[in-house]
């Protein structure tokens, strides 16, 4: 057990105060990208540091007390899926798949998060979002990085069509 959790105070200050906070200064990086006027250099630059300093804020939150923040944490997740759509700028989604990755290299705290968020009826499918979305962001970096067909191709493959994606070993 970490220390502060069975204190209320603590759970208290982090409900609270921190994590409101928290979603409200992420709140600028979310209407950067909803197509309002495009922010200075020196702003961007802001952005990117404030962005970078909350999301390890927000790992370790949802690391260490996601069961003492379900709801927090909940909105945390979408945030952070919201962060790998495509019209965001590139280094937004590169820190929000780093979190990711921390995130999914840990089996425990994905069962927890799909016991708490997919298995319930009223809640939101954040297990099914993260997926979904290192998914399609997958499948971009394959069509970019290989836009024609593969060298690992056989040529007995070239007669299937493929699509933008898919490709058949």
């Amino acid at each position: 057990m970490l220390p502060f959790t069975d204190q209320k105070e603590f759970t208290f200050l982090l409900k609270e105060r921190v994590c409101p906070l928290i979603i409200k200064l992420f709140s600028p990086s979310i209407k950067h990208s909803r197509g309002g006027p495009k922010p200075s250099t020196t702003s961007d630059s802001n952005l990117f540091s404030v962005c970078v300093r909350l999301l390890r804020i927000v790992h370790c939150l949802l690391k260490n007390y996601h069961s003492e923040l379900v709801t927090e944490c909940e909105i945390f997740l979408s945030i952070i899926v919201k962060f790998l759509d495509a019209d965001k700028p590139f280094w937004q989604r590169t820190v929000a798949l780093e979190v990711l990755h921390q995130v999914c290299s840990e089996p425990a705290l994905l069962s927890d998060f799909c016991r708490s968020y997919d298995l319930q009826d009223q809640s939101s499918k954040v297990f099914h979002e993260i997926m979904g979305a290192n998914g399609g962001l997958s499948s971009v970096i394959v069509h970019r990085k290989y836009s024609c067909q593969p060298k690992w191709c056989s040529k007995s493959n070239t007669s299937r069509t493929t699509a933008p994606g898919q490709y058949y070993i």
